[in-house]
């Protein structure tokens, strides 16, 4: 009995991991596919501290409590991420898939 139920189970769960690999869209032969994103975050000057709280960005900079009554200014942030995502058709079976990730984050300060 246990034979019967184990060729059973087998039967309905090995085709769908099969058909679960197939790709969304396929590519023909020799045919390039180049996606770009970009995600930008804007200027921020707040983050949240180890205890949850909002605080200013150059508090987290400075461990030291005594440089931070002493320090004056603003330091601010953003970033840019630039994902490319590039697809080559080896065949009508097979694709090959490469993404290139970017990110330029820039840091300006008055302190």
């Amino acid at each position: 009995m246990k034979y019967y139920l184990f060729i059973l189970v087998a039967v309905f769960l090995i085709p769908t991991p099969t058909h679960a690999i197939e790709f969304e869209n396929r590519l023909p032969e020799s045919v390039w596919e180049v996606e770009m994103r970009l995600q930008h975050t804007p200027v921020y000057d707040r983050a949240f501290n180890g205890y949850g709280e909002e605080a200013p960005l150059q508090q987290l900079m400075l461990w030291d409590r005594e440089w931070r009554d002493s320090v004056v200014g603003k330091l601010q942030r953003e970033e840019q991420r630039l994902e490319i995502r590039m697809t080559y058709g080896l065949t009508e079976k097979w694709m090959l898939e490469a993404t290139i990730p970017l990110l330029q984050k820039k840091q300006t300060s008055t302190l």
